[in-house]
């Protein structure tokens, strides 16, 4: 069971990571909000995880000489599930990476500034992409694997699960321990500082304007007045 369901939460801190990441770079240049990557990757990561936890219990408790398959099909519709929600977190992930890279620095979040610098920092997007991929292999896989059930050639392929099961969360777990999120943020602070709230927030919008505003602001009178007292001096 725990072998079947573990990878979810994986994808899980994944997804909180993501939410992490677009308000560091800024909101504004998001297509989706921040809140919007986490709360419906995770709720789908729990269907998923229902799912494969009801059909793996059936698939336990169900007699050797059943026929049925309601077990096995129920835990593969939660993978298949779970590859339909990776897959179309890659695409949302890669479209943003793109928007940022495209971005000029005044249109990103001011107050980050300093944290988008961190080697660590810069490092997270690739471990979070190698720990992607990986669990998305391991999820292609057990599809693959239980689509003629426990007793199917695949499923008893020693080769094909030493190789595509195991080692693939090892590589994921590694990625996310090496460069975890903790240490690239730097500090509990700035871990903090870059979470969601329920409120919507133009924060981010607020900096590029104040920003433009400083450089483009016209003299106030007091500043015109005293430009003028030393003109005449």
């Amino acid at each position: 069971m725990c072998l079947t369901i573990g990878p979810a939460f994986l994808t899980a801190s994944i997804y909180l990571c993501l939410g992490r990441i677009v308000i560091v770079y800024g909101q504004n240049i998001s297509r989706f909000s921040p809140k919007f990557y986490t709360l419906t990757f995770m709720v789908c990561d729990f269907i998923s995880l229902l799912l494969q936890a009801v059909g793996g219990a059936l698939a336990a408790t169900q007699d050797a000489n059943d026929p049925s398959r309601d077990g096995v099909n129920i835990m593969i519709a939660g993978l298949a599930f779970q590859v339909v929600s990776l897959t179309i977190f890659v695409a949302l992930s890669m479209e943003f990476v793109y928007r940022a890279r495209k971005a000029r620095e005044s249109d990103l979040n001011f107050d980050f500034f300093n944290l988008r610098k961190r080697t660590m920092f810069r490092v997270l997007p690739y471990a979070i992409a190698v720990a992607t991929i990986t669990i998305y292999i391991r999820c292609v896989f057990r599809v693959a694997e239980l689509k003629d059930g426990f007793g199917g050639e695949l499923a008893n392929n020693q080769t094909a699960f030493m190789i595509l099961e195991g080692p693939m969360i090892i590589i994921a777990t590694i990625a996310l321990t090496v460069c975890h999120p903790g240490i690239a943020f730097g500090s509990a602070a700035s871990w903090a500082a870059a979470n969601w709230t329920w409120k919507k927030s133009n924060k981010s919008d607020n900096n590029h304007i104040r920003m433009v505003s400083q450089e483009t602001a016209t003299p106030s009178i007091a500043e015109s007045e005293l430009n003028d007292m030393k003109s005449r001096a």
